[in-house]
């Protein structure tokens, strides 16, 4: 499985089986190893509840993984990306920092603001040695166009169709926030790609999508 670590807190994504056509994740926040939600409040009623891990959350896509084009895109385009699982609702949303929408701090500089490059709202006050790193930062970004320690904002939101009793989505759920450096979006890209490869070999993922699409199949590019 591929691990995004952020200090305590860690993102899983696993491949798990390719089953009639559909990839099945089992994806899990951690904290200190431990899964943060509650797992006796999730579904288990059935095979395919029944067979997700401790504190995992279900997910399908339909013919391929999606994840790993997500990932590349946000990456490559600096612009915000989100895929929302075929079922259940799982959605997954990047940013980056710039474009998070949350409103500007007013006041102190927080640190996204240190690692940023663009303007600070007027009346922004922060220490001189603040002022000088955004400013090599700039002239860094100028040239480089981007850097290792580009801030990423990661959301992963889930319906309550994943907890027992719940017969239907809602649009209501649970989202989890992580703040990610470029350099770390980039080793979880990476590791989740080699998963990802492993997998499709181990399931004849494309094999089976030929045989059912022909010459229409067109694997993604990872």
């Amino acid at each position: 499985m591929a691990r995004l670590q952020l200090s305590d807190l860690a993102l899983e994504v696993e491949y798990v089986r390719f089953e009639d056509g559909w990839v099945v994740y089992d994806i899990r926040w951690l904290w200190q190893d431990e899964p943060i939600l509650n797992d006796a409040i999730l579904k288990r009623h059935n095979e395919f509840w029944g067979s997700r891990s401790r504190g995992g959350i279900h997910a399908n896509e339909h013919r391929g993984d999606f994840v790993l084009p997500i990932l590349k895109q946000a990456l490559e385009s600096d612009e915000p990306v989100s895929w929302n699982t075929t079922d259940p609702d799982v959605l997954l949303m990047i940013y980056p920092h710039w474009l998070y929408p949350l409103p500007k701090p007013a006041g102190l500089a927080s640190i996204d603001w240190e690692l940023g490059d663009t303007e600070l709202p007027k009346g922004t006050w922060a220490a001189d040695h603040l002022w000088a790193e955004r400013e090599q930062r700039r002239k860094a970004r100028s040239v480089a166009g981007k850097l290792p320690d580009d801030l990423f904002y990661l959301v992963l939101f889930v319906d309550v169709y994943n907890f027992k009793q719940c017969y239907a989505y809602e649009g209501n759920g649970v989202a989890l926030h992580a703040r990610v450096q470029r350099w770390q979006l980039e080793e979880f890209y990476q590791c989740l790609k080699g998963e990802y490869l492993t997998f499709k070999q181990r399931w004849k993922v494309d094999e089976f999508n030929r045989e059912q699409l022909g010459e229409d199949w067109i694997g993604g590019e990872l």
